[in-house]
């Protein structure tokens, strides 16, 4: 099977963190960023072992997270005394192929700088190791946001929220030429623990899937994802950075009833349902919803690209100009919790999500 095989088998899934949900992640091919045996290090982010991480960071020995290959700690750098989140992945076990994937990730995040995108301020190795520096983000990630509002937000958080998500997308798209290709709640982190929305600042994480693209033509070709997120087209030959949007608009979707719009124990017959089926924005969840989030909801998860609003575009929408009022009855708001967690039931039942313990290059573990 190739290099295809060996990144999918890795790297497809992002954890087993809140359960089920986080394993309802893709069964399709995996991206292929080199060839197989390509030679693969992380190049210019090297440090010589004798002044390796204890050198040049403070290290907080009590750890944020573990898992079989790696170690998250907080850190303080000695030269600049930013404080960041070091992940240390262990080299030992890791394949050339799951290398090259990870130094693709770093690359990619590494060149983006804005306020909506989590940085990485530096990467580097040691003959047993990979370290990398990360922004620090102590609010938790907006699933978690979610499921503690009950399930589903106020339309004024619900615009915040995705505002500046779309902002991040705007800018990989215009700026840097690149797909995220698997934006979701959990790769949205919130900046500060506690802090009402209309204080938080939101950061796009997970690079795994991110690739460049031709502006104006449709150039990505792998099917990668979350399949609950994924735009119909990726299943084409070639597709464009308008997927991002529609991953953006099942976000927006679900933020605002509880609810994604398809959902299915098969990925293959998810996508096809996505491809055909309209989205419903009717019932009691939906009640309260302002019409103009309706409209934005619908030209954001258009069927065909071509129909679909551009980041950009999306931006611009008169929802995001106008103040949200506040649902009648907010706390008793009806949510689709309760199909959202029978759906990531049936998801379970998918098989193999061992690819969960190589997604070291996301923020968590």
């Amino acid at each position: 099977m190739g290099a295809a095989t060996s990144v999918q088998d890795a790297a497809v899934c992002c954890g087993a963190l809140q359960g089920l949900r986080k394993q309802a992640n893709s069964m399709l091919p995996a991206p292929t960023y080199l060839q197989r045996g390509a030679k693969c290090t992380l190049g210019h982010r090297t440090a010589n072992t004798n002044s390796g991480l204890i050198r040049l960071y403070e290290v907080d020995e009590d750890t944020l997270g573990k898992g079989s290959f790696g170690v998250v700690r907080k850190t303080v750098s000695k030269k600049t005394g930013t404080a960041c989140v070091m992940k240390t992945i262990a080299k030992h076990g890791m394949d050339q192929d799951v290398l090259a994937f990870l130094a693709n990730e770093i690359a990619i995040q590494e060149m983006c700088d804005h306020p909506n995108i989590a940085r990485i301020y530096e990467s580097f190795e040691d003959p047993a190791e990979i370290h990398i520096a990360m922004e620090c983000c102590d609010g938790g990630d907006a699933f978690d946001y979610l499921q503690a509002q009950g399930g589903c937000l106020s339309e004024p958080d619900a615009k915040i929220m995705i505002h500046e998500l779309l902002q991040a997308i705007f800018y990989l798209h215009s700026v840097q030429h690149v797909a995220h290709r698997d934006v979701k709640p959990e790769n949205l982190l919130l900046k500060y623990r506690g802090a009402p929305m209309r204080d938080q600042v939101v950061k796009l994480i997970d690079f795994g899937f991110a690739q460049s693209f031709e502006p104006g033509e449709s150039s990505l070709s792998e099917v990668c994802g979350t399949p609950i997120y994924m735009a119909p087209e990726t299943v084409r030959d070639f597709y464009c950075e308008k997927c991002d949007v529609w991953s953006c608009g099942v976000a927006l979707f679900e933020f605002l009833s509880g609810d994604v719009p398809f959902s299915c124990t098969s990925p293959q017959k998810l996508l096809k349902m996505a491809a055909v089926r309209p989205i419903n924005l009717s019932g009691s969840e939906w009640d309260g919803v302002s019409s103009l989030a309706k409209a934005l909801l619908r030209r954001m998860l258009a069927k065909e690209p071509g129909n679909r609003l551009s980041a950009g575009e999306a931006l611009q929408h008169e929802w995001f100009r106008e103040p949200a009022a506040p649902r009648v009855g907010e706390a008793g708001h009806p949510c689709g919790s309760g199909r959202i967690a029978q759906n990531l039931r049936d998801f379970s039942s998918l098989g193999d999500f061992q690819k969960a313990a190589l997604r070291l290059a996301a923020y968590r573990l």
